[in-house]
């Protein structure tokens, strides 16, 4: 499968993973549903993980890095599943993916990544049908 594949799979997959948290948080509390998702979430991740890699663990910065990702997806886990129980998921889950500002804006200030014309309207078109959706 080809790397727009599996982003348009990922991007699917989401969606729907937002229906569910939504039905899921209108009849349990925002923290368990985000309880039993992680406690799923894990295993799937490091079934697939160990079946194909020998993993080494050293106390370095990319492990750091790593560890700091994991912590920041757990507390925007949570974020999201606190804002489902106040707002339409039509709106949340659109709106978090303004989180794409952020990745944009640092891979080109700290990772030094090219930001042509067509990724600038590409942004520009997403956050247009953000703020739409949001209005």
């Amino acid at each position: 499968m080809n790397g727009m594949a599996l982003v348009l799979v990922a991007a699917v997959l989401w969606g729907v993973g937002s229906l569910f948290a939504k039905v899921a948080v209108a009849t349990v509390d925002p923290w368990t549903t985000a309880l039993v998702r992680s406690a799923v979430f894990f295993p799937v991740v490091a079934a697939f993980v160990l079946r194909g890699t020998d993993l080494e663990w050293s106390a370095n910065k990319p492990t750091a890095y790593a560890l700091g990702a994991g912590v920041l997806t757990g507390v925007s886990v949570l974020s999201t599943r606190l804002a489902l129980t106040v707002f339409d998921v039509s709106l949340v889950s659109p709106l978090k993916r303004l989180s794409l500002l952020v990745t944009v804006g640092f891979s080109v200030l700290l990772l030094g990544e090219t930001l042509t014309a067509r990724k600038t309207a590409g942004v520009l078109a997403a956050v247009g049908g953000l703020l739409l959706l949001s209005t």
